[in-house]
């Protein structure tokens, strides 16, 4: 009982669907952090990025800035983000041909 209000208080919560008891060690990232999986949405993330980009509230800004009609040009200097880096976001999201 006291080890799952540990583990509860431990465990992130998914960036997808917001489940916290769902949730399992699923290796480590490029940069040494640890990722995680949920197992009800079947998605992975990492409680914190490196990479500004890869944080689902600039992936968020790029999408909104491209439906504004900002050119990915644009978007990539503004953001500091890597032009491919940039079009696959888009291409994610089907707003553009996957780069």
């Amino acid at each position: 009982m006291v080890w799952d209000a540990y583990k509860l208080m431990t465990t992130p919560e998914c960036k997808y669907c917001g489940q916290k008891e769902h949730i399992r060690k699923h290796g480590k990232g490029s940069t040494g952090a640890q990722r995680y999986q949920c197992v009800a949405c079947d998605k992975t993330f990492q409680q914190k990025y490196i990479y500004i980009a890869y944080q689902p509230e600039a992936m968020e800004e790029i999408i909104t800035r491209y439906q504004t009609g900002e050119s990915t040009q644009e978007i990539s200097e503004h953001m500091k983000a890597n032009m491919s880096t940039v079009k696959r976001c888009l291409g994610q999201a089907d707003l553009l041909e996957k780069a």
